[in-house]
């Protein structure tokens, strides 16, 4: 199919909801406008160099489809804060700084992460991308990463879109702590908070990865050879049975297939899966494809989570880039059946269930599915408001 106007995305690009967009944000509406989320650092960003040009390459053979070329927009983690709030202070209402940022995040209509494989989730630097992936979920904005991705939408499901201070290492050498953090016991990925009172380590959750390099925890178990070679970086991807007929796999005639990836840390979904929570439904996290070490891709609502790299050298991986675009760019012109990306700014000014959206996300944002005591979660200092 073709698009005869790359400004009639119905459904999702309809004219109030993009040209709310565009007078907030004094953005060009006429055409698919592309983010590019670079997490790496150092030796990484070759790689975040090479997937661009893949991306490039990819939307400008598909620009029939799109309806002209795409418009892309590449931002450093530190440049995040153009489109996401910053942590909500209890009880602060949303104001016009928010309707903003948020509009200017509906003037995306897709996202692409390229990140380094060991970007933790919990860290300080991932807390505007946890909101990203947050907000891609409840609006159902269409979101690929690849790298620390699978990572990011495991905490998110199991944790929630705040970053905490913690450490990492095994339940049996955790001393108490002289610094008010929390701890990972990096053998399982369950999270761990001090009792004072009771004067031991108290289980409050699972972070939803755990070190891949590790033995596992039950030190009875004989751990299964490696499929991974560590030396290359290249490792395995198998697609679940269930997955096998999934549009992200079209054209991709076998089952099991190499890719590049260098990970520390691998998702190990429980089993029935978990769930993010927004303001406008729970979602529920599937994993479509494993390695003998974890989950290598994650779906949740619009959003795809690789583990490894999209690269040249793996054309499995780049198939996938190109069917998440076909996709997701058919479900938005309103040519696909499924569940349609929506725009935040028309559901809260045109829908009355979601009259109070714009507060009820903010709030949302602070959402934690453990309890942990408040020094151990991350807030940002107080700044003030651009003009």
């Amino acid at each position: 199919a073709t698009a005869t106007n790359g400004s009639t995305f119905q459904r999702y690009c309809s004219p109030a909801g993009r040209t709310a967009a565009a007078s907030l944000t004094g953005i060009d509406n006429a055409r698919m406008r592309v983010l590019v989320i670079s997490a790496h650092s150092g030796a990484g960003l070759r790689q975040g160099k090479s997937f661009l040009g893949l991306l490039r390459e990819t939307l400008d053979s598909m620009a029939g489809l799109l309806g002209g070329k795409a418009e892309i927009t590449i931002r450093k983690l530190s440049e995040l804060a153009e489109i996401v709030p910053s942590t909500p202070v209890p009880g602060a209402p949303a104001d016009e700084v928010l309707v903003r940022l948020l509009c200017a995040f509906d003037s995306i209509d897709m996202i692409f992460l390229e990140g380094g494989d060991n970007l933790a989730p919990w860290a300080r630097a991932s807390e505007h991308l946890l909101r990203v992936f947050h907000l891609c979920i409840a609006s159902g904005k269409p979101l690929l990463g690849s790298g620390c991705a699978t990572n990011m939408l495991s905490y998110l499901a199991n944790i929630g879109p705040m970053p905490i201070t913690v450490r990492s290492g095994t339940l049996s050498n955790f001393e108490p702590p002289s610094d008010g953090s929390a701890r990972i016991d990096k053998r399982t990925g369950d999270l761990f908070y001090w009792s004072p009172e009771g004067g031991l380590w108290v289980s409050v959750g699972n972070v939803g990865s755990r070190c891949a390099t590790q033995h596992d925890a039950n030190a009875g178990d004989i751990r299964k050879p490696s499929q991974c070679n560590y030396s290359d970086g290249v490792r395995t991807c198998e697609l679940l049975s269930t997955s096998s007929r999934h549009w992200l796999f079209h054209g991709i005639g076998q089952s099991k297939f190499a890719v590049h990836q260098r990970k520390d840390w691998s998702v190990r979904m429980p089993q029935g899966g978990t769930s993010v929570l927004t303001p406008t439904g729970a979602y529920t996290v599937r994993p479509l494809a494993v390695s003998e070490l974890g989950v290598q891709v994650l779906e949740c609502r619009h959003v795809v989570a690789l583990a490894f790299q999209v690269s040249a050298v793996a054309p499995e991986s780049v198939a996938m880039l190109r069917n998440f675009i076909e996709h997701k760019t058919l479900l938005m012109r309103g040519d696909a059946q499924g569940d349609a990306p929506r725009r935040i700014y028309e559901m809260w000014t045109r829908e009355p269930t979601h009259s109070d959206l714009m507060q009820q996300l903010y709030n949302s944002l602070a959402m934690m599915k453990v309890r942990l005591p408040t020094p151990v979660i991350m807030r940002d200092p107080p700044q003030a408001h651009p003009p």
